[in-house]
């Protein structure tokens, strides 16, 4: 439920904002904002771990809560979202430019609203122009009310998998 009221949110506010003339120009392949450091809700991580389950089963978990060790200790590392993003470590779910929990994806992915042309998203361009990201204001609302409950979506990740209850 709250990931469909969520996705409605982000939706609304997307059509408003192309409809001013800024749509987004977030395509696959386009994924320098995939390297952010990412809060979640626990539910959110749940949901997640769930479409793992189901697409590749316990071995899926076990690598994913692997994988979200190491970037665990990598955010311990860095100390900071800014210092993250300079790391440039995809995000745990990108393969091949793309979202591989794109149904899933949190919030805070969700509401990115990226309205610059997609090459000057490149991590590899020296000099490109500043991206211009439009958080969407429900973000704002997320974080007022959800931003105590957030953490880290690879230490999320973690948690959700080792918590043996069942999941309802």
């Amino acid at each position: 439920m709250l990931q469909h009221d969520l996705d409605r949110q982000v939706d609304l506010q997307n059509s408003r904002i192309a409809d001013l003339g800024s749509p987004s120009r977030c395509r696959r392949g386009c994924d320098a904002c995939c390297h952010n450091w990412v809060d979640a809700l626990p539910e959110e991580a749940r949901a997640i771990l769930e479409a793992i389950r189901a697409r590749e089963g316990a071995a899926g978990v076990a690598a994913l809560v692997v994988a979200a060790n190491e970037h665990v200790a990598a955010a311990r590392a860095a100390g900071n979202s800014r210092a993250w993003f300079l790391l440039r470590r995809p995000c745990l779910f990108l393969r091949d430019g793309a979202c591989t929990v794109y149904a899933q994806r949190p919030f805070t992915c969700r509401a990115y609203h990226v309205t610059s042309e997609p090459a000057d998203c490149s991590l590899e361009r020296p000099g490109a122009p500043v991206i211009r990201v439009n958080h969407l204001p429900a973000m704002r609302a997320y974080l007022d009310h959800f931003g105590s409950c957030t953490d880290f979506l690879p230490a999320l990740v973690v948690a959700q998998a080792e918590d043996k209850t069942p999941w309802t």
